[in-house]
């Protein structure tokens, strides 16, 4: 996400630039696409659960963005190609 973005880990978890907002919750988005609970999801980031589900429940505003679109199903098909490599 980071090299895609250009923003580093430290931005993207706590910066309120626009910027690094959605890249916020399109990593929220895509760590529960793959199953993680809000729970899980806070524990990793060191956000609030509320924070997490907040940023669920309001994705779609997101979505609405070009940028977010175009990052967002990259991430998602490198998170296939990924998950469906054999070591």
């Amino acid at each position: 996400m980071c090299e895609l973005t250009e923003l580093s880990v430290e931005k993207v978890c706590k910066s309120n630039l626009e910027e690094c907002v959605d890249a916020r919750y399109i990593l929220i988005k895509l760590l529960s696409d793959i199953g993680l609970t809000d729970i899980e999801i806070a524990e990793m980031s060191g956000f609030t659960r509320q924070c997490i589900n907040f940023a669920k429940n309001h994705f779609n505003l997101r979505l609405k963005k070009w940028s977010v679109r175009t990052i967002y199903k990259e991430l998602k098909t490198t998170f296939a190609e990924t998950s469906n490599q054999k070591p």
